[in-house]
């Protein structure tokens, strides 16, 4: 986690409690419901197991029965010949009489009956009122008719005839034709009431010769087949149902509750009860090879769980039917889900006292360390009068809460030091940059003064007398300073190194603030006493009086400016102007811009030809830098040398113009187009010089232009070499063994004395261009120029004269005894590729 996402103790510890507290009563509660739910299905499986097998076995009973009996009448009906018409009486009776001794006992037998393979039938039906039989035979006088008679002989009562009635064509007779078992026929309707469906046992009759003579046939009525179910469902208080393969329903439980003696079969449209209904589309979705692999099926019937079992008929008798068996969950589990739900509650209950006591001791557990931390937040504010905390708790809160406040003490106690570090220097015991700004920045005014001094050349006294001395002579600078400024209107810093600030609440005039800086120098005009001995110093004071924008930095930035300026004065006192700041502003933006250059190559070498006086040929040329800005044009070298040389910029600068120059000469050269004693005048600073790997750095030079030494001079100015710094003469000796030429350029700036330049190995001198300007044959023997002339002839080495613009410089030069010309005359500083290819063209008609 990033330390930006910042967390309470509180919601660290409070989450992970509750993630894991939501996760225990989740789990708990899941396996709650898992075993819930298991032990449902375990009872209802059992139940509903135990109800369809009973319905198996009855149906099977209730089935078997009529059928076998069928079968026992075909045999003596067949054994007997009851079939022939001439024995119908015999065939009658032999019916009656088993009806009365046999049938009478099974109640689910509603008729019997036989249809002859002509037409005829005869057959007796159950009279619901415990009445004799109804007796059912086709009238031999019309045929296809059927007549009904109130009792079992043809003399009784005629009660209704069927017309158009032919056995043949019925259902159970069409089966028997193709199938010579004995067997059950499909289920179809009455041949009097459309409603009431039968299921027959048929049997077919044959002669001794296997001929078909007829079918013998024992109805039994569907309704029968309900009180049965019905008494088999409310055991169970449930719901049960037989189908067959095709989806059609045979019987159910709750069917025509207000028609008990007949039964239609059903289709899912007109089913009626929604428990029914639903449970058959289901199975018809889905298909009964699906049901049967499922232990318990559940369905939501009308907002209530059902459990449910499909069960196929298993027996002898060839019926391919399924038994359907389901209970509502209310009345499987009767007040076991209430009572569930109440348990949950109540662990759901208990879990939240507990979840909230144990929120309660941890809060009470960690209130110390929030307390500690409150108490750290307010110490980091600065605040150090916050109540620390105080709790008897555990023993590791007491240790915590004791080594919080040694700490907090500790810490005041190195804060105060470190504010009076930060705002007092601790050489000086004065104010502090930081010191000063806190002092006065609400007391700044634009009747407020500043003045801004630092000792000149501290860093050579430095050098001079040692570190230690040099602050020794702080430390008196400070002690006069508090001696002469005691006054309350006066503020005394040391802003940093050697420089100083005295601040003014008010003054009258910028008049008044000059006198205080000319006093300022004179009070230590008088030499300080160090261990080394006396030191003189002088002072450079930046004065800031009447600003408006009165921020303390602002201030002390615009008298940092001053003093700079001061600096370079005759009196070394400057009035801060808004044009200081201006420049310090654009001396920043060149800074920055000059990085940029240096990283966008836009620093790049200009060549000037260096012309010899005796051949009037080109010699070689000066590499002169010149900065081609996107934004500005042509930079003058003259803006960004001495800043680069003060940023340390020049190092890098005076590196990338070597290479450069070095890579052009060697390419020149090696086409052909240069000489081969063509030499190359490139500048180097001396800060180049005191790079640690400038002389490796001047050899991979070499090495990967592919420049020879004698090929390259390096040119120093004779000022920066006054120094007789013994480095800069090694290396230059060094350099000088190499084969590379040296030269001193601007000859007779420096002063330098004739003794320090038998020191130096160059081999060139190089006149510079304010002796030569203004140069006539009137002066030209009593010039600086022939001086030098003069000198360098006494060191054999070679001399250019700068800065040559006219031919008449050129001939007073070269009669002087200068050996190369180097001017306008001949050609400006010029990009590489604007060189000419005949090189005699700079020369011609300048000589």
């Amino acid at each position: 986690m990033s330390c930006k996402q910042k967390i309470s103790l509180k919601f660290a510890i409070t989450i992970p409690f509750m993630f894991i507290f939501t996760l225990i009563i989740t789990v708990a509660l899941n396996e709650q419901s898992n075993s819930y739910n298991h032990m449902i299905s375990h009872v209802s499986e059992k139940l509903l197991n135990s109800s369809s097998r009973s319905i198996n076995l009855a149906l099977f009973h209730l089935l078997e029965d009529p059928l076998s009996a069928n079968i026992n009448m075909r045999h003596t009906i067949e054994r007997e010949a009851l079939y022939l018409p001439e024995k119908q009486d015999s065939l009658k009776a032999y019916l009656k009489q088993h009806f009365n001794n046999e049938l009478i006992t099974l109640h689910q037998v509603d008729s019997i009956g036989f249809g002859n393979k002509d037409g005829s039938y005869i057959g007796l039906k159950k009279n619901l009122t415990d009445k004799p039989l109804f007796l059912y035979l086709s009238d031999p006088l019309i045929p296809n008719q059927l007549n009904v008679y109130k009792e079992e002989e043809s003399n009784t009562t005629l009660l209704r005839s069927i017309n158009n009635y032919d056995p043949r064509q019925r259902p159970w007779y069409i089966k028997s034709v193709t199938n010579p078992r004995a067997l059950w026929s499909d289920i179809y309707s009455h041949i009097e009431d459309k409603q009431s469906s039968v299921l027959s046992a048929i049997a077919p009759v044959y002669n001794k010769n296997k001929k078909l003579e007829g079918v013998l046939t024992t109805d039994v009525m569907l309704r029968s087949f309900n009180i049965f179910l019905n008494k088999e469902a409310k055991e169970i208080s449930g719901n049960i149902s037989i189908v067959d393969a095709s989806g059609m329903i045979w019987l159910h439980s709750n069917h025509n509750p207000n028609a008990p003696f007949h039964h239609s079969i059903d289709r899912l449209d007109s089913i009626k009860d929604p428990v029914t209904k639903e449970t058959v589309r289901y199975i018809n979705s889905v298909g009964f090879n699906h049901v049967l692999q499922e232990k318990i099926i559940t369905l939501n019937i009308e907002g209530e769980k059902h459990f449910m079992i499909v069960k196929p008929f298993t027996g002898n008798i060839p019926i391919k039917a399924f038994i359907i068996a389901s209970i509502p969950e209310s009345v499987l589990l009767g007040e076991l889900p209430e009572q569930r739900n109440q348990s949950i509650f109540i662990m759901i209950a208990i879990s939240l006292a507990a979840f909230i006591l144990a929120m309660y001791i941890i809060r009470r557990l960690i209130q110390p360390i929030i307390d500690t931390a409150k108490s750290a937040h307010a110490l980091s504010e600065g605040n150090w009068d916050t109540p620390l905390p105080n709790h008897c708790g555990t023993e590791e809160v007491m240790t915590l809460t004791r080594s919080f406040k040694l700490m907090a003490h500790n810490l005041k106690r190195s804060f105060q030091e470190l504010q009076d570090k930060v705002t007092y220097d601790t050489l000086t015991n004065l104010y502090s940059r930081v010191g000063l700004t806190e002092a006065i920045s609400t007391s700044i005014s634009p009747q407020s003064g500043l003045l801004s001094f630092s000792v000149n050349g501290f860093r050579d006294i430095n050098d001079s007398v040692g570190h230690l001395s040099g602050d020794h002579l702080l430390v008196d600078i400070a002690q006069r300073l508090k001696t002469h400024y005691q006054d309350e209107n006066i503020e005394v810093a040391r802003i940093g190194g050697a420089e100083f600030s005295l601040f003014f609440y008010s003054i009258d005039n910028v008049e008044e603030l000059t006198r205080y800086a000319k006093q300022l120098q004179s009070i230590f005009n008088t030499p300080i006493q160090s261990t080394s001995g006396k030191v003189v110093i002088q002072l450079s004071i930046g004065i800031v009086y009447q600003l408006d924008n009165l921020n303390t930095m602002h201030w002390l930035r615009s008298a940092s400016l001053a003093l700079a300026y001061a600096q370079q004065t005759n009196d070394n006192i400057a009035l801060f102007q808004p044009y200081m700041a201006e420049a310090s502003i654009k001396k920043t933006q060149l800074t920055t811009e000059l990085a940029q250059a240096i990283k966008n190559n836009e620093l790049i070498p200009y060549y000037q030809p260096l012309i010899n006086f005796t051949t009037g040929k080109v010699q070689g040329a000066e590499a002169l830098i010149r900065w081609q800005s996107p934004l500005h044009g042509l930079i003058s070298p003259s803006r960004f040398i001495p800043l680069a040389e003060d940023n340390g910029m020049i190092i890098s600068i005076g590196y990338t113009i070597l290479k450069q120059a070095c890579i052009d000469t060697a390419n020149k050269i090696k086409t052909g187009e240069w000489p081969q004693n063509f030499i190359i005048h490139v500048n180097v600073s001396t800060e180049q010089l005191h790079h640690s790997n400038a002389y490796q750095r001047l050899l991979d030079v070499l090495n990967d232009s592919g420049l020879a030494p004698h090929n390259l001079s390096l040119e120093i100015i004779e000022s920066r070499l006054l120094s007789n710094d013994p480095f800069i003469i090694e290396l230059l000796k060094k350099i000088r063994t190499l084969g590379v030429h040296l030269a001193i350029d601007d000859f007779g700036t420096g002063y330098s004395s004739l003794s320090y330049l038998h020191t130096l190995p160059f081999d060139c001198l190089k006149i510079d261009r304010s002796f030569v300007e203004g140069l006539t044959h009137s002066n030209a023997d009593n010039s600086i120029a022939n001086a030098i002339v003069s000198i360098a002839k006494g060191f054999d080495v070679s001399i250019v004269a700068e800065g040559i613009e006219t031919i008449e410089q050129a001939n007073i030069l070269q009669a002087m005894g200068c050996d190369i010309a180097q001017g306008f005359l001949y050609s400006k500083a010029l990009p590489l590729d604007a060189w000419p290819d005949n090189l005699a063209l700079f020369s011609a008609e300048k000589i």
